[in-house]
């Protein structure tokens, strides 16, 4: 499931969603922190934000890399 949650001007667009993980009979939610101008392919970052976090963990680094043009 994929739901955008947020479609700033300031050149980025946020997403939420989750996926399925069968083998742990469990959904893992993401955010996904995208440029607005998103054309073909661009450079991926993933940042787990450990043990005890959440999604909604730095958001400011989210923001500035996408920013920069980094998924």
């Amino acid at each position: 499931m994929n739901e955008t949650v947020d479609d700033k001007p300031s050149g980025y667009t946020v997403i939420d969603g989750a996926f399925r993980d069968e083998s742990r009979s469990r959904s893992v939610p993401y955010r996904l922190y995208a440029p607005a101008a998103l054309s073909g392919a661009c450079p991926l970052i993933l940042v787990s934000h450990g043990i005890g976090g959440s999604r909604e963990a730095m958001p400011y680094l989210g923001r500035r890399l996408a920013q920069s043009g980094y998924v």
